[in-house]
């Protein structure tokens, strides 16, 4: 492979210049080359290019990027993606340099089937041309598991049952297409409780009696009764949930969370991130209204709102992205200017793994998305591009700096 002829090909596709056959070519050296030289390539060539005109932001940026390896996979000729008329009307330029470590990054990723995106700091520092290998037997992304904990304190293994289960305790459910789905009919006594836990490494879904939908992300855990009493609906949350809720005048819904905190609502989309290491709980609507108390702090949501409740109290934030809280329902890891022990948390949860430190880890920000499906040794080799140490032993990571 022509070093110098891969960055001359990378220079006229940015510059809109290429033809049809040396976007081609372009092509071909991507696919063949190694993905790791192919990393130190572009990182160590890349600063060669700042002469050309900058990318002005990171959605351009990764527009870009998305385009090339998107075409490559689909045989397709690529279209231009920067619109030199709007370069002006950005605030934010974003410098050539960190474009080629956005594309090292997802190329280190192998993201020619798109199945990973980008990260990288926040601020321009160097990155090694060379990166480490940080595993030789990878470690498999969360899978649709959880146990079902019973009233009678017995436990199902929700992965062992086979489609179309039905069982019946206190109320019927059946176990269908990977999911749980509770009846709206029951004996009329004592309510009988279930409780869903995911663990780490692990997530699930489920339809509660009422017809509400449930998503639970890894170690999360939720505790509703089969059968919901003609008066009220009310859960019990740790971790992170989404919830679909079906209206019901009558009965308001309520979810209860682990630091006293109530939810109330009565028809309404709503995610609620309450793990226990966090210092808060997050609660941010996205259709509908909800009321969040704790103590005698109540503050009301509107949609595209997000009660942040803690030891002090309930704090209102407006416009939260709501692509990034949703980020995990949707299949990928999204981080805004978070440190690597934010990272590597969502990373412990969602791999089932444990994480240490040593020496003095870096508090600089970094930004990007990630696919959930891409193994554990994708994202651990872009912390090396942007100069994380990483050590792997059986199910435990070392972040060294």
């Amino acid at each position: 492979m022509s070093e110098k002829r891969l960055e001359e090909l990378f220079a006229r596709y940015y510059e809109q210049l290429a033809t049809a056959e040396e976007t081609a070519e372009l092509m071909e050296l991507v696919r063949k080359a190694p993905p790791e030289k192919l990393a130190a390539l572009i990182v160590r060539h890349g600063e060669a290019l700042e002469h050309l005109a900058p990318v002005t932001n990171a959605d351009e940026a990764e527009g870009m990027l998305q385009a090339i390896l998107g075409a490559e996979a689909h045989g397709r000729e690529l279209p231009p993606y920067v619109d030199r008329g709007m370069e002006a009307q950005h605030a934010t330029p974003l410098r050539n340099r960190r474009w080629w470590r956005v594309a090292a990054a997802a190329i280190i990723l192998g993201t020619m089937a798109s199945s990973a995106f980008w990260l990288l700091r926040n601020r321009e520092t160097a990155v090694p041309a060379t990166v480490d290998q940080v595993a030789t037997a990878d470690i498999s992304p969360a899978r649709e598991k959880a146990v079902l904990l019973l009233d009678d304190s017995s436990a199902i293994g929700l992965d062992t049952l086979a489609n179309g289960t039905t069982q019946q305790q206190g109320g019927a459910f059946t176990h269908t297409n990977g999911q749980l789905v509770y009846n709206a009919t029951g004996n009329s006594g004592a309510p009988v409780y279930n409780t869903i836990a995911t663990g780490k490494g692990n997530y699930y879904k489920l339809v509660l009696s009422d017809g509400t939908r449930v998503w639970l992300n890894a170690a999360s855990l939720l505790r509703f009764p089969v059968v919901f009493s003609n008066t009220e609906r009310l859960v019990e949350v740790k971790g992170e949930a989404y919830f679909e809720v079906v209206k019901d005048a009558a009965r308001p819904f309520r979810v209860k969370l682990a630091n006293e905190s109530m939810v109330e609502v009565l028809g309404t989309h709503f995610n609620i991130n309450a793990y226990a290491e966090n210092a808060a709980t997050r609660t941010t609507l996205l259709e509908g209204a909800v009321k969040v108390t704790r103590g005698a702090h109540t503050r009301l949501l509107k949609p595209g709102q997000q009660a942040v409740a803690g030891a002090a109290g309930i704090t209102l934030e407006n416009g939260p992205d709501l692509g990034q809280v949703m980020a995990w329902k949707n299949g990928y890891f999204w981080f805004e200017n978070s440190q690597v022990r934010d990272i590597m948390a969502e990373a412990a949860r969602w791999y089932d793994v444990d994480v240490r430190y040593e020496g003095n880890i870096t508090e600089e920000g970094f930004s990007g998305k990630f696919s959930r499906e891409a193994p554990l040794s994708r994202l651990l080799q872009i912390l090396e591009l942007n100069g994380i140490h990483v050590m792997v032993n059986g199910k435990t990571i070392t972040i060294q700096q």
